[in-house]
């Protein structure tokens, strides 16, 4: 998808370094770092997905993600968000959700993102719930 935009050259290399890193099981700041410093979209980004994908325990992801001397709040948000999308908003310990503000109300609309993309709802035949919750979708 991204190979359909123009000048995306350092974003798919960001990618592939991050995807070999992964595949290597090492999460470390060591070698995350070698990634970059996440101080630029592509490097937050390859950092965030190699934590990912190396680490299928989301609490794992989440601390490598953020334990480097780079970015890391932003490569931990990108991060979070990749792990949610893969595996949902239920996979996040539930102490981390409680505390927050709007907790309750970003884990109800994660958890319907990632069912809608497993099993779409029929808004036509007039699922209720989700034209109660998403009156403009």
């Amino acid at each position: 998808m991204i190979a359909a935009y123009p000048r995306n050259e350092a974003t798919l290399a960001a990618i592939d370094d991050a995807v070999a890193l992964a595949e290597s099981g090492r999460t470390e700041p060591e070698h995350l770092e070698r990634l970059g410093g996440a101080w630029v979209g592509e490097e937050a980004l390859a950092i965030a997905v190699s934590c990912a994908l190396a680490e299928p325990d989301p609490r794992r992801a989440l601390l490598a993600s953020v334990n480097h001397s780079g970015d890391s709040d932003s490569t931990g948000a990108i991060c979070g968000n990749i792990v949610g999308a893969m595996q949902g908003a239920s996979a996040f310990p539930r102490e981390w959700i409680t505390p927050l503000d709007v907790g309750d109300i970003v884990t109800t609309i994660a958890d319907d993102l990632w069912h809608e993309r497993s099993a779409p709802p029929d808004l036509d035949a007039g699922s209720p719930s989700w034209r109660d919750r998403y009156p403009g979708h």
